[in-house]
């Protein structure tokens, strides 16, 4: 019998445990309820319905991200977002699909968003380019993640490939190294814009 009375955040933390166990394909609300102890029928009394309990899912990792840094510099903020989001990504992995195919969509979540998004606007960007940006370097991670789960393993048990160039770019290849090679690219690529 539970002793603590159901809410939405004790619900998201639940849900958030139970993928980390199981899988996207195991989150249901009947299993859900049960490791909750209590009636599947219950929880919609504060998550509404499955789109808004994997919103809410979303929303419950993407507020976990270690804080920005007091740094007021657009690029040190960024790369500060994109490694929070990695690590985030890293230690639920099997959150990365819902993060690649949803986006922020509870009020808290869009707040976040909005952080973001004014502090590119006051760095000189225009609106439309600021957001474009946090979707962007949302992408990189999101993309970066996903291949590097799979592939880092392939790399490391993979047969001599024919071709001294690319078997000495795999020996020394990393996936850390590889990310910050992508965000250098993008943060240069959007000061250009800026600069317009």
């Amino acid at each position: 019998m539970r002793k603590q009375p159901l809410s939405r955040e004790i619900i998201l933390d639940a849900a958030v445990a139970l993928l980390d166990q199981e899988g996207m394909d195991a989150l249901s609300m009947r299993k859900l309820g049960a490791a909750l102890g209590v009636e599947a029928m219950s929880l919609y009394n504060h998550v509404e319905s499955k789109a808004a309990l994997l919103d809410g899912i979303h929303e419950r990792i993407l507020t976990s991200l270690d804080p920005p840094p007091a740094s007021r510099n657009w690029q040190t903020f960024a790369r500060h977002q994109a490694h929070a989001l990695h690590r985030a990504l890293l230690a639920h992995p099997n959150a990365v699909p819902l993060f690649a195919s949803r986006p922020a969509a509870t009020p808290t979540a869009i707040a976040q968003l909005e952080l973001y998004v004014n502090l590119l606007v006051h760095a000189g960007f225009k609106p439309f380019d600021a957001l474009s940006i946090v979707q962007l370097v949302s992408q990189l991670v999101i993309g970066h993640v996903m291949w590097t789960s799979g592939v880092e393993v392939a790399v490391v048990g993979a047969a001599p490939i024919p071709g001294p160039h690319l078997q000495r770019a795999l020996e020394k290849w990393s996936p850390d190294r590889e990310l910050e090679l992508g965000i250098d690219a993008l943060l240069h690529g959007f000061e250009r814009i800026r600069a317009k």
